[in-house]
C-alpha cells in the first residue's frame, strides 16, 4: 500500500513477536492492510537499569532504563545534563533517524513509501509527540498515548523521562500544540485546553482524541483504525 508503520511499545522490537509468520494484533492488522511494520529498541530499552531495584511490575523491560549519569559523589543534574542530553531527547533522535531513514534510503528495489505513521504507547507516546512537534510533514500521522504522563510529575533525574524544562512551557500539552496543524491522534484524559487552542485553526479532524474508560481497553486498536486511513 506504500504506508509504513513505526510501532513503538513498551516490548520494543519485540513487539512484532518471537514467530516469523504469526505478528500479534494490531500490528497482523497492519500486515493484512498491504503496510510494512517497523518496531525498534531505542536507546538503553533493552539495557535495564543502572541501579539495582528499579523495576516495575509486570513491565517486560523489567528493570526499566534509567538515565545514565556522571560519576560524582555529589548528587546535582548539573554534572551530567549541563553536557550531556537526557534519554529522552536521545530517544526522540532515534525516532526522527527511523522517519529520515524510511524516507530517503534506499534499500534493494524497495520503493520509498509514500507515507509514514508513527505510533507510540507506555513511555514511548510522549517521545512520539515530541517526534511529532518537531518533524513536520516527514510524519504523515501520528497516534500516541501517554498514560497520565506529565514532564512535571517527575521527581527523580535518573527517570528515563526526565527532561530539564519540560514542564516549563505548559508541560506535555504545550508539547502536544506544537505538532498542530498535523494529523494526530491522542489518548489523553488530562487537561485539554492548551492542546485544542494549538488545533483551532487546523482542518475539522486533524485532532481525534480517546478518553475516559476506553484508554486503556481500546487505544492500540483505535489507533490502528486511525493510523490506516487514508488522508
Amino acid at each position: 500500500s506504500g504506508r509504513v508503520v513505526v510501532w513503538l511499545d513498551k516490548p520494543g522490537a519485540a513487539a512484532a513477536g518471537a514467530a516469523a509468520d504469526a505478528l500479534p494484533p494490531p500490528l497482523d492488522r497492519f500486515v493484512a492492510e498491504g503496510a510494512a511494520v517497523v518496531t525498534a529498541d531505542l536507546l538503553l530499552w533493552r539495557d535495564g537499569a543502572t541501579e539495582p531495584g528499579k523495576t516495575e511490575p509486570g513491565d517486560p523491560l523489567t528493570p526499566r532504563p534509567r538515565q545514565r549519569v556522571v560519576t560524582n559523589p555529589r548528587e546535582f543534574a548539573g554534572y551530567t545534563f549541563g553536557y550531556n542530553s537526557p534519554l529522552f531527547c536521545q530517544s526522540v533522535h532515534d525516532v526522527l533517524t527511523i522517519v529520515r531513514f524510511l524516507r530517503t534510503t534506499t534499500v534493494g528495489s524497495h520503493p520509498h513509501p509514500d507515507a509514514v505513521v508513527v505510533a507510540g504507547f507506555a513511555d514511548a507516546g510522549p517521545i512520539v509527540l515530541a517526534a511529532r512537534a518537531v518533524c513536520g510533514e516527514a510524519i504523515d500521522r501520528a497516534a500516541a498515548s501517554t498514560d497520565g504522563f506529565r514532564f512535571g510529575a517527575v521527581n527523580d533525574y535518573r527517570d528515563p523521562m526526565f527532561l530539564p524544562g519540560g514542564a516549563k512551557y505548559l508541560d506535555l500539552p504545550g508539547m502536544i500544540a506544537l505538532g498542530a496543524p498535523h494529523p494526530l491522534w491522542l489518548a489523553d484524559d488530562g487537561a485539554t485546553t492548551d492542546v485544542a487552542g494549538g488545533y483551532s485553526a487546523a482542518p475539522s479532524g486533524r485532532l481525534v482524541r480517546l478518553k475516559g474508560e476506553r484508554l486503556a481497553a481500546e487505544a492500540a486498536a483505535a489507533a490502528a483504525d486511525w493510523l490506516l486511513r487514508a488522508d
